[in-house]
């Protein structure tokens, strides 16, 4: 289905065929690898648009979520919006697989 669309290697591809169906990228997985395409080809402000739509919608498992909360982070990282990737780093859980790497920049950025 759509999740195999959203790990296509060819960028640009995987965007048009997700944004050619709207239900599909109201999908917490499908929008994180959308963020995370649009980071690489550089436009951040797309991407976090993406990652805020996987936030929103993920379910409330630790691991996802905190996956969520640290794309977000580093795309206002990228943005040099420090304030904020601080703040999306702090939504991410505690616990989990993402929990260590989120305390680490927030102590990188001075939370």
């Amino acid at each position: 289905g759509f999740l195999k669309i959203a790990r296509l290697k060819d960028h640009t591809l995987m965007i048009e065929k997700i944004e050619a169906h709207p239900i599909a990228a109201k999908n917490a997985d499908v929008s994180y690898y959308v963020a995370k395409a649009y980071m690489k080809k550089g436009d951040a402000s797309t991407a976090l648009t993406h990652a805020q739509v996987a936030t929103s919608a993920a379910i409330t498992a630790e691991d996802k979520l905190g996956k969520f909360y640290m794309l977000e982070g580093e795309i206002y990282t990228a943005m040099g919006n420090d304030a904020s990737a601080l703040e999306a780093y702090k939504k991410g859980p505690a616990g989990g697989k993402y929990g260590e790497r989120a305390a680490y920049f927030i102590d990188k950025l001075g939370g």
